[in-house]
């Protein structure tokens, strides 16, 4: 049955697409799994979260494909970033930014939306590639289509008689989501088999344990979410789960020692290969979204209340290899989309210093970065109207750049807004996050690239436990045990 997928476009991929006359559509690696799944007949629509609009609607004409020429982006090593393909029509497209369809004017109403709370509707949408329902596509079309609602709307249709028939058959037959699957229980492993699950320690509250504990206990986000496919009836999913102290590469352990990783990571495309760009491990669908934000003492909240008041007499606490420390160097000037260091830009190891020279040599991403740059401890910018960046977190990671602050060594953390908010939280009034970026993105885990069976499977269940991402943070938060809940009705 054919099925309505929303995809999450960056403007620039957009813009390219359009350039090309929508005739290809790329899928990131992250979910090359769901770009095999797409066939002809399939709907499309495009949602824009910069704008935070709807812009274009498509038909999908062929099955997937690889394909490497460079199109739409491309990584620090000269890889296009978007090399699973399907050929695609386009039925409507918005003329442009100001002819698309506001999300706030139908985002809250959709479906796929609805565990969220309404100003948080877009929160769901983040990661490239969604399955939305008949109900939710047949909406945004008809707003895509419909410019007589509102004289603002000013569409292009494209080849409109001829994609009429199209446009129809995508009404009447795309496949419904629902509230999650409750298909007979998909068997993960064979009876009485115990998987071997890495988990990152040190990230409160998504995954975490107390060091004064022993043995270490996971506790967390992830621990009840793995608890609950445990609890799942014939999905015969039993791990053994073994704490992960060192951040670094962590995502990449599920190649050869566990069977899955987890621990807040964040789905990255550069984060499944290894220093070589051979594919190692594959990401299983999102169960959490991150967002990153400062935290700072609270006297200073208003002085560092924009990345624009981050000059170089203010320390921002790091750890590196995270997402945290590379949106960070984006979001403050220091390195473009790609991690490039800004000229000038002087980083610090036990080893020495070193000095970018503003190529792709000096780079830093969360997935990898130059070779001198591995231990790093400081960065320090090359003008003042920057920041300078503190890493931490050698010993009990993230810990360390809460104690840092505390002790007045840092003047801010940047990390994710989950964990800093909790940390403003639990401190009495003493910390508060001054900075929340604009952005988000999924966390998910890894497994094996050679094991797609395994990765498919947990895609199932975690889906089904997760009410297809309609269940996060906030939902857990309020209700710990909304996914073993749900795992005793599957």
């Amino acid at each position: 049955m054919p099925t309505c997928w929303l995809i999450n476009a960056s403007r620039g991929y957009f813009e390219t697409s359009r350039e090309r006359g929508f005739d290809l559509l790329g899928i990131d690696a992250a979910n090359a799994r769901k770009s095999r799944q797409m066939t002809e007949g399939d709907s499309v629509v495009f949602y824009i979260p910069s704008s935070r609009t709807f812009a274009a609607s498509a038909t999908v004409r062929s099955k997937a494909f690889e394909g490497h020429d460079l199109i739409w982006e491309h990584d620090t090593k000269n890889r296009e970033r978007y090399r699973n393909r399907v050929h695609i029509k386009p039925i409507v497209v918005a003329e442009n930014p100001s002819a698309e369809v506001e999300g706030m004017q139908v985002g809250p109403s959709l479906e796929y939306v609805k565990r969220w709370p309404p100003e948080w509707w877009d929160l769901a949408l983040y990661g490239m590639v969604h399955i939305i329902s008949q109900r939710d596509f047949d909406l945004l079309d008809t707003e895509l289509g419909a410019p007589q609602m509102n004289p603002r709307f000013k569409l292009r249709k494209i080849a409109v008689v001829a994609l009429l028939p199209v446009v129809a058959a995508a009404a009447v037959a795309c496949f419904d989501t629902g509230t999650g699957d409750t298909s007979a229980v998909t068997s993960c492993a064979e009876p009485g088999t115990t998987l071997q699950f890495g988990y990152y320690a040190f990230f409160e509250p998504v995954s975490f344990v107390n060091p004064d504990e022993m043995p270490y206990q996971h506790y967390g986000f992830e621990s009840d979410l793995v608890s609950a496919l445990e609890a799942i009836e014939g999905a015969n999913l039993s791990f053994e789960r073994n704490p992960i102290e060192a951040w670094e590469g962590i995502w990449l352990k599920s190649s050869d020692e566990f069977d899955v990783v987890g621990g807040g990571i964040t789905i990255l495309d550069s984060r499944t290969m290894d220093e070589s760009g051979t594919e190692r491990v594959q990401f299983t669908n999102g169960h959490i979204a991150f967002r990153q934000s400062l935290l700072t003492r609270s006297e200073d909240a208003n002085r560092l209340a924009s990345y624009d008041s981050l000059t170089s007499d203010v320390r921002i606490g790091a750890l590196a290899a995270t997402t945290g420390e590379a949106r960070l160097l984006q979001l403050v000037g220091l390195a473009d989309a790609d991690g490039v260091l800004l000229p000038g830009t002087r980083v610090q190891t036990a080893n020495g210093e070193s000095v970018a020279d503003g190529t792709s040599a000096f780079h830093i991403t969360a997935a990898e970065w130059s070779p001198e740059f591995e231990g790093r401890t400081t960065l320090i910018p090359p003008t003042d109207d920057h920041p300078t960046v503190i890493y931490l977190g050698d010993n009990t990671g993230e810990v360390d750049l809460l104690n840092a602050l505390e002790m007045g060594e840092v003047d801010g953390v940047a990390r994710g807004e989950i964990g800093n908010s909790d940390a403003a939280s639990a401190s009495a009034g003493k910390l508060a996050v001054a900075i929340r970026d604009s952005e988000s993105e999924w966390g998910g885990f890894t497994v094996s690239a050679a094991n797609d069976d395994l990765t498919s499977c947990l895609n199932g269940h975690i889906d089904y436990l997760t009410d297809n991402r309609n269940i996060g943070y906030a939902q857990w938060l309020e209700d710990p045990d909304v996914f073993i809940n749900r795992a005793a009705s599957r």
